[in-house]
């Protein structure tokens, strides 16, 4: 079968060690492309050989380091996640590489991916000899990246504790607590790894909602719009909060720029002629509550609105 494999497919096991033997040789000379194509090259006579692939990985770093400083930052993160496939699909392979999980440890740092870099840096130590010469580097590796592995488990037990309808008051303030500290301070930029989008903010602060924290729902709901302008939930949900304690005008202000990103939605207009209404503007709120009325003749709440609307003005009809 072997000698048909290697007819058909040009499967040559053999001839890929040598292919491997003579990369590395060409690695510590620093001609690291004719590294490259001899792996690649063993990997098309072995495709089940992990050195092979292991090796072009280490290759690909070593050529990404050399040119690193003249790489965008674009450039940078696309060869990187290469490397990173690369090495996954070699451990796949070969889990016992402890030279796989130690690069991939310090790739997967490079690329935010905390939470891959602790398993990787923790499965090295676990399969390392106690001669292993590294040791100490991926000790202090480890060390380093804890931390951050464990702000995203914090930001991850949000989603959980939102999922969860048994989580309690004291469940859902321990998670936003642990949220809240990791928050980078107005201004500075959020660490892409540590999974802190608009979308996580958001969640947060109807979390705080939950808990009645209006003060800690605004302050996040307001973050939600530094990362993302045109954000309809938060500006919707600001306006709810500013109606509910009583700041008419800023609902007024949100519940305008929340229309505004979505004209055609009944509720959204609504909402504005609703605020008009609170603050006594009766001809800007009758305007608001029709077009909402045009949009959803059904709807309760905008029926509801337009009742409202009536009995404020009946009094001014009568005389």
């Amino acid at each position: 079968m072997n000698f048909f494999k290697k007819i058909l497919f040009g499967i040559d096991p053999e001839q890929a060690a040598k292919h491997i033997a003579e990369g590395v040789q060409k690695a510590k000379l620093g001609r690291f492309k004719d590294a490259e194509a001899l792996y690649l090259e063993a990997q098309k006579r072995d495709p089940d050989n992990a050195i092979a692939t292991l090796n072009l990985a280490i290759v690909r770093m070593d050529m990404f380091n050399a040119r690193a400083a003249k790489l965008s930052a674009e450039d940078q993160a696309t060869r990187l996640a290469d490397i990173y496939d690369l090495l996954e699909e070699a451990l796949e392979k070969d889990r016992t590489l402890v030279a796989g999980h130690r690069l991939l440890g310090h790739v997967a740092r490079r690329l935010s991916r905390y939470l891959r870099a602790e398993r990787a840096f923790t499965d090295a130590l676990d399969l390392a000899a106690r001669d292993y010469p590294h040791t100490n580097e991926i000790n202090l590796a480890l060390m380093q990246v804890k931390p951050l592995a464990d702000r995203v488990r914090h930001v991850e037990k949000l989603a959980e504790i939102a999922d969860d309808p048994g989580a309690t008051d004291e469940d859902v303030k321990a998670a936003l607590d642990a949220f809240v500290v990791l928050l980078p301070a107005p201004g500075e930029e959020t660490d892409d790894g540590m999974g802190i989008d608009a979308s996580r903010l958001l969640l947060a602060a109807r979390l705080a909602r939950r808990t009645d924290d209006d003060d800690r729902a605004t302050d996040l709901l307001l973050r939600v719009l530094e990362a993302d302008a045109h954000n309809l939930s938060a500006k919707r949900e600001l306006a709810t909060l500013c109606m509910k304690n009583g700041d008419r005008e800023r609902a007024l202000t949100f519940s305008l720029a929340a229309y505004q990103e979505d004209p055609t939605d009944a509720g959204l207009v609504c909402n504005v002629g609703v605020c008009f209404l609170e603050l006594g503007k009766l001809d800007e709120a009758r305007e608001y509550i029709a077009l909402a009325k045009g949009l959803a003749p059904d709807d309760p709440i905008v029926q509801n609105a337009e009742e409202t609307l009536q009995e404020k003005t009946a009094p001014s009809a009568a005389g």
